[in-house]
């Protein structure tokens, strides 16, 4: 978490990426790939939202991406058990949305794409957040307008549009003609 040395902490998150994956290639079961990380679960996700604050703030991409792909690869192992981390995690990927200066398309989409597993994550407890993810829903919208066919946000959209309106069930109507 030294801001002083950032580029081991981006080392060390791409490092936790490769594991992740590995932990989902692997030939098991994905609910061991969970018990296997529960008990470092809120470590791992306390530290995660540290540095991706800090690469937020920092505007050091690499860092950026990388603790995008830890939390996005965190959120869909530990599905439910990521939960409590949505107060934290979204307004840092929301900004990233909103931001006009950020220009690369795939950092945009690796938080869309975190953005639609961090939905799935709360579905269950999904009254409560429903004005965010209406607010996420018009931004996507708006997105979508501005992009080119080719642009890769464009799939990971779609992806979170399906993960929302699971997680929104019937207030997710008025959206349908979008």
């Amino acid at each position: 978490n030294d801001q002083q040395y950032i580029r081991i902490a981006t080392q060390a998150a791409s490092c936790f990426v490769n594991f992740l994956k590995g932990l989902l290639n692997k030939e098991q079961d994905e609910s061991e790939a969970t018990e296997i990380l529960i008990p470092y679960a809120k470590n791992l996700l306390d530290t995660l939202s540290q540095l991706f604050s800090a690469s937020l703030n920092l505007n050091y991409f690499p860092l950026q991406e990388e603790s995008l792909s830890s939390l996005s690869l965190l959120a869909t192992i530990l599905d439910k058990e990521f939960a409590p981390y949505y107060p934290s995690i979204m307004p840092g990927l929301k900004q990233i949305l909103q931001n006009q200066s950020i220009t690369s398309s795939e950092l945009k989409s690796q938080a869309i794409t975190t953005i639609g597993y961090l939905i799935s994550s709360v579905s269950d407890n999904s009254e409560s957040f429903i004005g965010d993810f209406k607010e996420i829903l018009d931004s996507f919208i708006k997105i979508l307008v501005n992009l080119p066919e080719e642009d890769p946000q464009i799939p990971s959209i779609i992806n979170a549009f399906v993960q929302i309106s699971t997680s929104m069930k019937e207030h997710f109507k008025e959206y349908l003609t979008v």
